[in-house]
């Protein structure tokens, strides 16, 4: 019979044998299909750098008019963008002449209103001057005429004192 230690190292050799076993018959297989695979993409890598390559001197030539003809029409579509963009362009200069034009007036009128509005403020001014002044004068005047009133209603009293004095009998008196 069989040791426990004989066993135990039985148990450990035998599953790496069956490791090894695996990776040899894996690295087998492996060597025999990677040829394959290898050939098939090289044979499509080549057949795609046949088919991009022109094969006669025509193709050249119509490959070169291909991408001539290409980049005409890119030039003139960017000629064509060009175009729109100086036109949007010009367009836009005119807007913004006749907005400054307009804004021009616009200051103008402002500047003449300003200048309305300076003047009628003066003239309002003058104008206040004046009202004061004149109803300074009107005050006086209006004293003056009560005085003259007052003065005359004071040589009425005077005269109607000296009327009835002078038509008065001289007083007698009774104790004579």
């Amino acid at each position: 019979m069989r040791s426990l230690d004989e066993i135990s190292a039985l148990l450990a050799i035998e599953p790496m044998m069956y490791f090894g076993i695996g990776f040899l018959a894996s690295t087998l297989i492996a060597i025999a299909i990677i040829p394959l695979v290898h050939n098939r993409a090289a044979r499509l890598a080549t057949r795609r750098v046949i088919s991009s390559m022109p094969q006669s001197l025509t193709e050249i030539v119509a490959e070169k008019d291909s991408m001539r003809a290409k980049f005409a029409v890119a030039v003139r579509r960017l000629e064509i963008r060009i175009e729109e963009l100086i036109q949007k362009d010009v367009a836009h200069a005119g807007q913004l002449k006749h907005q400054s034009s307009i804004s021009k007036q616009l200051k103008e009128a402002l500047d003449e209103k300003s200048k309305l509005v300076a003047a009628l403020e003066v003239r309002e001014d003058a104008l206040t001057a004046r009202e004061s002044y004149l109803i300074q004068e009107l005050l006086a005047l209006r004293d003056e005429k009560q005085r003259n009133q007052s003065l005359v209603l004071h040589e009425e009293k005077q005269r109607n004192r000296e009327s009835i004095a002078i038509r008065l009998p001289p007083a007698t008196s009774p104790w004579k």
